[in-house]
């Protein structure tokens, strides 16, 4: 059985037109172009990678060459190939040896499989999804680099850890894509406005209301939200235990999700993770998105 929500009681955001509740499965709310579900992201896999950005394995046409060009540097014909790990940790061919080696020593990563990484809208349509959506593994991808020392390309962020190298803007076209985010409530900026009645979950606040308006920008065909069921993953919270904030934003930084709405404080640590949109009274959001200037100025 369904229901049609009442826009008062249920505190919808004020463009909302529907919502429809059903019993025993995630909650689907239409507003003018926008629809919500409460989604839980896929936890990064514990050596092989992101479903959506695996690691090469052996049946892999560019394993050789890799291990190939592994060895001739002096490193191990596996070198990248094993999986998640830390490959370069006290290995004095990569300057990681010693007694303060630089950041990026101890991180995950591996050379991933190109012909399975790159996020392909038209299999991910075809697998009946939507871009960005965690319906089929093409429907969202990792960031990866091309290696500078190998035929390959190489990803941290699918083994949940950060290329300290990679400082580019990640920038991309989210028109008719899902949208991964997650919801931090904290009075006043975001608030968990969840019904007693039928305690599903809602929101709003300046914050939160501030990224629904930002969102209508996006026309004609208006991002779908998928609002994640916790805070962080449990990957990124294992890094961040102190802090579900910070853990929300390493989830950005490695592509769990695209956005954190919540009271965030631009920390240096943070910064270092993910982008954040301009600050306003104090927080700030961090996204891998840029939106729509418009929205900023109402």
């Amino acid at each position: 059985v369904w229901r049609v929500a009442d826009p008062v009681e249920d505190g919808l955001p004020r463009k909302a037109a529907t919502r429809l509740v059903g019993p025993g499965g995630p909650a689907m709310m239409r507003t003018t172009g926008l629809i919500w579900f409460l989604i839980l992201p896929p936890e990064t896999t514990a050596d092989g990678g992101a479903l959506e950005c695996p690691c090469l394995n052996s049946t892999s046409a560019q394993y050789a060459a890799i291990s190939a060009a592994s060895v001739s540097r002096g490193l191990s014909a596996t070198y990248g190939l094993e999986g998640c790990k830390a490959y370069d940790a006290n290995i004095s061919l990569t300057g990681c040896d010693g007694a303060s080696p630089p950041e990026h020593c101890g991180n995950f990563w591996c050379y991933i499989d190109l012909d399975l990484c790159p996020k392909r809208d038209d299999l991910c349509i075809a697998n009946g999804g939507v871009p960005g959506s965690y319906t089929s593994p093409y429907c969202r991808t990792r960031d990866y680099v091309s290696s500078e020392s190998s035929p390959g390309y190489l990803s941290y962020e699918t083994c949940g850890s950060i290329n300290v190298y990679n400082v580019s803007l990640l920038t991309a076209d989210v028109e008719g894509h899902v949208l991964q985010i997650s919801v931090i409530p904290s009075s006043p900026w975001v608030i968990d406005k969840t019904s007693p009645i039928s305690g599903l979950k809602k929101f709003g606040g300046p914050s939160y209301d501030f990224f629904v308006e930002a969102l209508e920008c996006i026309q004609p065909n208006v991002p779908t939200v998928k609002i994640a069921a916790d805070y962080a993953t449990a990957g990124s919270r294992a890094k961040f235990p102190s802090s579900d904030y910070t853990a929300c934003v390493h989830d950005v930084a490695v592509g769990n999700l695209d956005m954190c709405v919540a009271d965030l404080w631009l920390t240096p640590e943070r910064n270092q993770l993910a982008t954040f949109l301009p600050t306003f009274g104090g927080p700030s959001l961090a996204s891998r998105l840029l939106l729509p200037c418009g929205a900023a100025e109402d």
